[in-house]
């Protein structure tokens, strides 16, 4: 009797132990079907579809000397619009992301100049990317969806712009922006000189300094217009060029026949961008007396700077 006593005891213990595991299964799957999450265990009979992982695809564009990459989602629709000089003067590239509609969808660009916006009515946050860098996120006139995204710390000429999103579509949009890793190809060749000239059949038209915002809008261009690979000298003999750098002659005449903008670092060496129609001499710099060439620079971007320095008013 006292046998049969314990054998009851037992099943009736193990019955509640199997009934406790399948309750916590249940508890756990139950959390995770409220938090859109899959089930580990079974849908215990409720109508429940567990979420599927889009596919995402690796977006990269190498503009100038800065190669941009983010993840878009499978779903959502993304167009380039590569920028001529007749369509618009504001912008070299834009990348434009939509969802269900065309008419509502965020925009990346790479501006010719720093991204810049009104003050009245705006509200900034600073957000953390993928990359644990930091951006800056902005809102007009109290409204929950955001209005742009810049990267001050990374590029200051990339923004996202919002057109329209709304709701989960703008969070979405949000989470697409944050995989963005924004990278510089190489190193800048053209530094921060003490000032920038810029004359014209051998007359100064306007002399730039640090304070002003047209200076690092210049050194930007002309870093950006340098053929890749360019960035160095060994960057450049990997590329095929014979040569790096090369002294040449260079005729004083052409400085008095030309439009020239002249880096000045010191007494002893400065650069020149001689803007020269249908010229192969477009870069040179003098260092200690002698005089160098620059090779791989872009004349297309020549044309954009030259329009650029033009148009800047006389300081």
């Amino acid at each position: 009797m006292i046998c049969m006593k314990k054998k009851l005891l037992i099943v009736l213990l193990v019955i509640l132990l199997i009934v406790i595991v399948i309750g916590m299964m249940y508890l756990i799957d139950r959390k995770r079907m409220k938090d859109n999450k899959p089930v580990i265990f079974s849908t215990w009979g409720y109508c429940y579809a567990p979420p599927v992982k889009a596919q995402e695809y690796n977006y990269s564009k190498t503009i100038g000397n800065t190669l941009i990459e983010l993840d878009v989602p499978s779903e959502w629709t993304f167009e380039e619009d590569i920028a001529s000089n007749e369509d618009n003067n504001f912008y070299k590239f834009a990348l434009k992301i939509y969802k269900d509609s065309p008419n509502k969808y965020i925009t990346l660009y790479y501006y010719n100049g720093p991204f810049g916006v009104c003050g009245t009515g705006r509200t900034d946050k600073e957000i953390k990317l993928n990359s644990e860098q930091s951006a800056c996120i902005g809102y007009y006139d109290d409204n929950e969806e955001w209005s742009d995204i810049s990267f001050y710390e990374i590029n200051r000429n990339i923004a996202f712009l919002n057109y329209g999103l709304e709701g989960n579509d703008a969070i979405e949009a949000l989470e697409i922006a944050k995989t963005i890793n924004i990278t510089k190809i190489g190193e800048d060749v053209f530094k921060e000189p003490q000032t920038i000239t810029y004359e014209i059949k051998g007359k100064e038209q306007y002399k730039l300094t640090k304070e002003d915002e047209e200076f690092n809008t210049i050194l930007e261009k002309l870093n950006s217009s340098l053929i890749e690979g360019y960035t160095s000298r060994e960057g450049a003999y990997e590329k095929g060029y014979y040569v790096g750098l090369e002294i040449i002659d260079i005729e004083k005449e052409i400085y008095s026949e030309n439009s020239v903008l002249r880096l000045h670092y010191s007494d002893t060496y400065e650069i020149n961008i001689i803007f020269e129609e249908n010229s192969v001499l477009d870069i040179i710099y003098i260092e200690e007396g002698r005089t160098y060439c620059f090779y791989g620079f872009d004349n297309k971007v020549q044309e954009e700077i030259k329009d650029y320095v033009d148009n800047i008013k006389a300081k």
